[in-house]
């Protein structure tokens, strides 16, 4: 019988590490630290950056300063919507019950504690040696309050997702330039995903207005409708094709810029599209969703490229 129960428990250890790798989100968490490298690159010449051991440090400690702190974001997340994620996304680590609430709240704190640490290590061989560790304590905090009292409220917390996961871009160049010589570029690149990633959460909002209209969420959808939704999603998304395409004009010369550059607005207007028509509005949300996210991620290469 002992043989039997431990045989019966076997399979759970790999379900469990799985599960501790699958709620970080660690493609989001890559996908974000890209930002990181986006603003290194387009901050100093990427050979000067690459032709040194702190050049490579800084990037190599950014990225994984990113992806921790991104990750700690994300169990802390899924922490406080265990409840509205049994309707939502029941198929998630803590509401499938892989991962206990209380050892979530444990990995989140150990997570932001790893990033921390890092940060300060990796920051002593930067210009921005205070400004760094500074910006990795805040950005955990803003994902804890996010998750306890942003998402709650709606629009202020779609605000705090599109600022919080974009900000990788500046942060990025902190560690390669001081902060008066963060090039303009760098704020526009900035201005743009803050604004695409604003407008996919309230589209979010809209596809999600079951599970959170049962736990009081306050989107933007379920307080004044889907329409008005539609109505601030394409908002942000004008503004993020604005925010886009003016350095292609002013401070770049890049024909990859400039190819993508129209690819990524061909996605966002396809988005915008979606959202003005009347019908199979469910459906039209999903891929006005989906369309942003390809809008952002040809984004962040067309910004890649910008650099080189």
């Amino acid at each position: 019988m002992a043989r039997a129960n431990a045989s019966s428990k076997e399979p759970r250890e790999p379900s469990k590490t799985k599960a501790y790798v699958e709620i970080l989100r660690p493609v989001n968490c890559t996908f974000g630290a890209l930002t990181v490298l986006i603003g290194i690159l387009n901050a100093m010449d990427p050979a000067a950056v690459f032709s040194t051991v702190n050049g490579w440090l800084a990037v190599i400690g950014g990225l994984v300063v990113y992806f921790f702190v991104a990750g700690a974001g994300n169990v802390i997340n899924d922490y406080f919507d265990a409840a509205i994620d049994k309707i939502n996304r029941p198929n998630r680590p803590i509401p499938r019950g892989d991962i206990e609430k209380e050892r979530a709240i444990r990995y989140f704190i150990n997570l932001g504690a790893i990033a921390t640490t890092l940060a300060v290590i990796v920051a002593i061989m930067t210009p921005n040696w205070l400004l760094i560790p500074a910006s990795t304590v805040f950005f955990i905090f803003i994902g804890y309050a996010y998750a306890r009292w942003g998402k709650p409220s709606g629009f202020p917390g779609n605000l705090m997702v599109g600022v919080s996961f974009s900000f990788g871009i500046p942060f990025g160049a902190f560690y390669v330039v001081g902060l008066p010589s963060i090039p303009p570029a760098i704020w526009f690149f900035f201005a743009t995903s803050a604004c695409l990633l604003i407008s996919r959460e309230l589209v979010k909002g809209m596809e999600d207005m079951e599970g959170d209209r049962k736990f009081n969420i306050k989107t933007v959808a379920n307080t004044r409708g889907t329409k008005a939704a539609a109505i601030v999603s394409i908002v942000f998304s004008a503004g993020a094709i604005v925010a886009f395409t003016l350095p292609a004009f002013y401070l770049l010369s890049s024909i990859a810029f400039d190819i993508l550059m129209i690819l990524g607005n061909i996605a966002v207007v396809i988005s915008i599209c979606l959202l003005l028509r009347g019908r199979d509005a469910k459906k039209n949300q999903k891929f006005s969703s989906l369309m942003l996210k390809a809008g952002a991620f040809i984004g962040l290469v067309a910004y890649v490229l910008a650099s080189l």
